[in-house]
């Protein structure tokens, strides 16, 4: 499972080469960096590790 794709398709993200894009507003809100080992989101200091990301998406998994 590549867990950034998952988090891309909850959050409404597209990956276009190296840059993450908000689906909504079409501007950037990331890059991928280090190999795709991590990402960085422009509104946070640091980047954060791939295998990270399926926490938050797994947060608007319906278990129903």
């Amino acid at each position: 499972m590549n867990y950034l794709d998952y988090y891309c398709k909850t959050f409404g993200l597209i990956i276009s080469e190296d840059l993450i894009i908000d689906e909504m507003h079409w501007e950037a809100v990331g890059r991928i960096v280090e190999d795709k080992k991590y990402v960085h989101f422009y509104t946070q200091p640091n980047p954060i590790k791939t295998s990270d990301l399926l926490l938050p998406a797994l947060e608007n998994f319906s278990v129903h």
